[in-house]
């Protein structure tokens, strides 16, 4: 019983990936599909098809390689992995995978869905300008309330009894 906060999150993990390879797997069909139905792929679709394809490899192998578990000579678990649904890169990974999966369905409509891909080359360049003008303070001071938010009332009376003692 010892390890059955890393059972819980090895399951955990094995259970995300799988239904992230499941709904990869249902967008390329999908996108495909018309075109098996029609007998020709156009030439734009050939192109962009394999790209896609590399877009969702990127992403999902980080996921698998994040979650990987290390076992011991019994086969026990030693290490379950980050779990992958925390936040963080781990977070943008999802939703690199998510938002190609609007992107694969949608260009069955119309070739300027591929537009919407711009959205995380101007996030990226969002987060990094918008980071050094933070309005919080020092970064002390940010990892501080951090530590200060995940306490309970009883833990944080305490935190500030010991706090007034060392002023």
């Amino acid at each position: 019983m010892a390890n059955s906060s890393a059972k819980k999150l090895y399951k955990a993990n094995a259970k995300r990936l799988s239904l992230l390879r499941t709904a990869i797997i249902f967008s390329n069909l999908l996108h495909v599909l018309p075109f098996v139905i029609k007998r020709s792929i156009p030439r734009f679709h050939q192109i962009v098809f394999p790209i896609l394809l590399m877009v969702y490899a990127l992403p999902y192998m980080f996921l698998r390689s994040a979650a990987q578990p290390t076992f011991d000579a019994y086969g026990s678990i030693v290490d379950a992995g980050s779990d992958i649904s925390g936040a963080g890169l781990l977070e943008y990974c999802h939703d690199l995978l998510f938002l190609t999966m609007v992107v694969q369905v949608g260009m069955l409509f119309t070739k300027w869905m591929l537009l919407v891909f711009l959205v995380v080359p101007v996030f990226t360049v969002y987060k990094m300008c918008a980071s050094p003008f933070s309005s919080s303070g020092t970064q002390g001071e940010e990892e501080e309330l951090d530590e200060y938010a995940f306490m309970s009332r009883k833990e944080r009376r305490k935190a500030d009894r010991k706090a007034k003692r060392q002023r």
